[in-house]
């Protein structure tokens, strides 16, 4: 993959928000640091061996990697943000001992985590929010309910 060349006009471009894909090994080599505001990233939930099988290879990919590529998401979050940047994971709650220390080795000081899942059960997943380059207090947000689940689309509904 080619590294932007006109990073610039990509910028005046209009929209201000700019879809990305390509591998999480690349970012560091394809995106000059500091490029972003705000990173969203849903990386796989588990180790490789370690969740149960998915149906095909791509599939698998999606759901798990290698014990460094939760650390690899982050590192390529904190490279893409500018000062103050945000950086927004979703994740599982087992891996949040990781998040915390990724984003430690990182640059990034998480300053919110909320739970979602269904009301009244633990939470099957958490939101993570961190800056790049402040420390603060991490607040804990209100926990947001599954409220439907129907095949793949899920409803989360702020609680009360």
């Amino acid at each position: 993959m080619k590294r932007f060349r006109d990073w610039a006009a990509l910028r005046k471009s209009g929209s201000g928000f700019f879809p990305v894909c390509c591998r999480i090994e690349d970012v560091i080599s394809v995106f000059p640091g500091g490029c972003a505001d705000i990173v969203l990233t849903n990386p796989p939930y588990g180790v490789s061996g370690s969740v149960r099988a998915a149906p095909g290879r791509q599939r698998e990919l999606s759901r798990s990697g290698s014990d460094l590529l939760l650390y690899t998401f982050i590192r390529a979050s904190a490279h893409l943000l500018r000062p103050r940047g945000r950086m927004v994971m979703v994740n599982r709650p087992g891996n949040l001992d990781r998040i915390l220390t990724g984003c430690a080795a990182f640059g990034l000081g998480p300053d919110s985590l909320q739970p979602v899942g269904e009301t009244g059960k633990p939470a099957a997943l958490v939101v993570i929010g961190a800056l790049q380059s402040v420390k603060g207090v991490m607040k804990l947000l209100p926990q947001l309910s599954v409220a439907e689940m129907n095949g793949r689309s899920v409803r989360i509904t702020e609680p009360g």
